[in-house]
């Protein structure tokens, strides 16, 4: 508990960084009572995603069984948790995703990209992706922020599920928050977007096999 406790502390403390640096941002000042108000949003927030951390830990046992049974190459469950870049990459997708869905700022971009610099594994923390995900390889993998990924998929290194073009408005800016990445539906069986693939269209994938080479979907 006491160790529970001291990540709390921490996290709330640079949630609350994060959310004075948006207002700044949006408002060029800090006042004093917004200020307060926001850190005990930042401790709320702290909550709710230390309430989450089971079911993160449930999320990933399912990402290592996947590996497990997607990879012959592997002699353990240990050597998944210990080794695989695919693997680091989810955990801290998944961690990172949590936050985002409380809308923390600034500080799950920086937990994704970090993994990204480690691993070559770029996912975007709001990103929507289901149980028993598992990236083999994994550099070069892009997963744009409103991908969507059902249960069950395996992809390779070199894919990208990516937007090939923004919607604008009238007067040319990139509209914001608006669907642009595929979808890539469950299956009863794992579907496979293999090596050096990008997905750059609004498209759903159901239940298909795509095979090995260097295509590209637009």
């Amino acid at each position: 508990m006491e160790q529970i406790t001291i990540i709390h502390r921490t996290l709330a403390r640079q949630i609350h960084d994060s959310m004075k640096h948006h207002c700044i941002n949006a408002n060029g000042h800090q006042v004093g009572d917004l200020y307060c108000k926001k850190f005990e949003e930042a401790f709320k927030c702290a909550d709710q995603f230390i309430e989450q951390l089971p079911n993160i830990r449930h999320k990933l046992i399912l990402e290592v069984k996947a590996a497990y049974v997607g990879d012959p190459a592997t002699s353990s469950y240990e050597e998944i948790v210990l080794s695989y870049p695919g693997i680091y990459a989810i955990t801290v997708y998944r961690l990172a995703h949590e936050l985002h869905k409380l809308k923390v700022q600034l500080i799950p971009r920086i937990m994704t990209e970090h993994a990204h610099s480690l691993t070559g594994i770029d996912i975007h923390p709001g990103a929507t992706i289901g149980t028993h995900f598992f990236i083999d390889h994994g550099t070069g993998v892009v997963i744009g922020e409103t991908c969507q990924i059902g249960n069950h998929v395996k992809i390779y290194q070199g894919v990208t599920l990516g937007a090939l073009s923004f919607k604008m408005d009238e007067v040319g800016n990139v509209v914001r928050g608006t669907k642009r990445h595929p979808t890539i539906e469950d299956w009863s069986s794992p579907i496979s977007p293999r090596t050096n693939f990008s997905l750059l269209i609004r498209v759903r994938v159901n239940g298909v096999f795509i095979m090995r080479g260097k295509n590209s979907f637009r």
